[in-house]
């Protein structure tokens, strides 16, 4: 995403012990906007708050999770804002954090009626790979060097299907070499139609955050390309998946009244995908309770002093 001067930049990622956010607030600094150090992990910032940000600054673009833009559409529609109309000077997403699947990327464009771009880095590398106009992934091999591990083999390659394994080239103050980030990843070889000579990378997920069905891994992309291939899907929408040895399901939070229909599609689409039965369950207000989505926590200082209250004694200045 190119940010243009003078507009108004939402930071959306951690500030403290990570490299992002500080990243990106620099990154806005050099184009000449606004930053907007918002920060996740902050009590002070609740999800109503954002919103009311976004309007009232206005906010241009926001850096965050993907998710994050889910949780926003939903506290928009519980407080009956319109995330395609009430928010016009809003156009762009930069996300990364969590693996993205197509499906998942186009629902969020159409929840909010902008753009999503993707970036990928962990919190120990930083940055490892960022978007080209093709929406493919380049990873940034002119400062970093990049392996894919077969566990199976215990042997590396520089392209193919593996657990990516990083090796920062100008990394000072904290080198690492052949650091194992845990995420299974497709590092490509082939060129890219826009004409970067950097290799593409397809994020899949992580092995631990996977299922194994029929034989092979289902990872959290695959799993949300068929779900978010829901039809007309027109609210923010949650899922839940729980499997064992004897089958899965998947609870579903978001589908309201559309729910039956929905299930019956996921139901022929899981098997067409993945050849597997699913249970579906509706779970609106589970998933993400509306309560604490717009639950506002007030910050208050530390008191050191206070006035000593007597029972016998009338109320100290209505403290009591």
């Amino acid at each position: 995403v190119s940010i243009q001067k003078g507009e108004a930049v939402l930071v959306k990622t951690p500030y403290s012990m990570v490299t992002t956010a500080h990243q990106m607030h620099q990154a806005t600094i050099l184009s000449g906007a606004f930053v907007v150090p918002a920060d996740n992990r902050s009590s002070m910032m609740s999800y109503p708050k954002v919103l009311r940000l976004m309007q009232d600054l206005p906010i241009n673009i926001a850096w965050c999770l993907p998710t994050e833009a889910l949780l926003w559409a939903r506290t928009a529609e519980l407080t009956e804002k319109e995330t395609a109309s009430d928010f016009p000077d809003f156009r762009a997403f930069l996300v990364a954090g969590e693996a993205l699947s197509p499906a998942k990327r186009t629902h969020i464009e159409k929840m909010w009626n902008a753009k999503v771009f993707e970036d990928y880095g962990s919190t120990e590398t930083g940055s490892l790979a960022g978007e080209c106009n093709h929406r493919n992934l380049h990873a940034w091999t002119d400062r970093l060097y990049l392996e894919v591990y077969d566990p199976k083999t215990g042997k590396t390659a520089e392209s193919g299907t593996g657990q990516l394994v990083v090796t920062p080239l100008y990394r000072e103050a904290m080198p690492l070499v052949r650091y194992l980030v845990g995420d299974t990843v497709d590092l490509g070889s082939s060129p890219c139609p826009c004409g970067s000579e950097l290799p593409t990378i397809n994020v899949l997920g992580r092995p631990e955050e996977s299922l194994r069905v029929n034989g092979r891994s289902l990872g959290t992309k695959s799993i949300e390309e068929v779900i978010y291939s829901v039809p007309n899907l027109k609210s923010s929408l949650f899922y839940r998946v729980d499997w064992d040895i004897q089958g899965i399901e998947i609870q579903l939070d978001g589908l309201g009244d559309s729910f039956k229909d929905a299930r019956a599609h996921l139901e022929i689409a899981f098997q067409d995908a993945f050849g597997v039965d699913v249970v579906f369950h509706k779970a609106d207000g589970k998933i993400i309770s509306p309560r604490k989505l717009l639950e506002e926590t007030k910050f208050s200082k530390p008191k050191f002093i206070r006035p000593r209250i007597i029972k016998e004694a009338p109320c100290y200045q209505g403290l009591c």
